[in-house]
């Protein structure tokens, strides 16, 4: 993959904060010390198999199951998670498929690494882009996609480098974006961008059985 050039450095304040401490997501934690989330549904992914193994981009992405459960949370956030995107400037499609892949939909979601609610903020960084409360799913959904609208301006447009930025934090993506390698976290850009399709073709309807 070739790399456009880098956009110029930002100067606000959070920026410095995001470049160290990222959000949450089963990568990031590893890097931070914690595990996946601890809500009630752990089993997000299911086991490699050949019927649960699909192509995005040339690569194997596991697919995830929507559950009649999630599928319910789905449909009842997706609301303010459009919201959010629509003030932000971002695709609602898209944050609903970052929701899913980080919380399952859950707003009870906890991390090891503090990262919190459905869209696993750290409260510092949730704070950073003007939500106090990252339980509120509309609260949350809005920081989430403000913090998601900087780090496409951060790595020029380039949503797989955003998306893995969004996970284990810019600074730990930046050198892979500078020397136009994929980050290490590229499975987690794959499942968000598999979950982002699956939700535009489908949207929040369970998986037929």
């Amino acid at each position: 993959m070739v790399c456009r050039g880098i956009a110029a450095p930002l100067a606000a304040a959070c920026l410095g904060v995001l470049m160290t401490v990222g959000c949450g997501g089963p990568t990031a934690h590893r890097g931070q010390g914690g595990g996946g989330y601890s809500g009630p549904e752990t089993d997000a992914v299911e086991p490699i198999s050949a019927s649960a193994v699909e192509a995005v981009g040339g690569r194997r992405v596991r697919r995830m199951k929507m559950t009649k459960k999630r599928a319910r949370r789905c449909a009842s956030i997706r609301p303010a998670i459009e919201a959010g995107a629509r003030k932000a400037g971002v695709d609602g499609t898209l944050m609903l498929a970052v929701a899913w892949v980080e919380s399952g939909f859950s707003a009870r979601a906890r991390s090891g690494a503090g990262a919190i609610g459905v869209m696993q903020l750290l409260r510092r960084t949730s704070r950073a882009f003007g939500c106090d409360d990252p339980t509120n799913v509309r609260c949350a959904a809005f920081a989430a996609s403000r913090l998601y609208a900087r780090l496409m301006v951060r790595f020029d447009g380039a949503h797989v480098y955003a998306l893995c930025a969004y996970n284990a934090g810019a600074g730990r993506i930046r050198k892979s974006f500078s020397g136009g390698e994929l980050p290490f976290n590229r499975s987690y850009a794959d499942r968000v961008l598999w979950a982002r399709d699956r939700l535009a073709t489908h949207g929040c309807t369970a998986d037929a059985r």
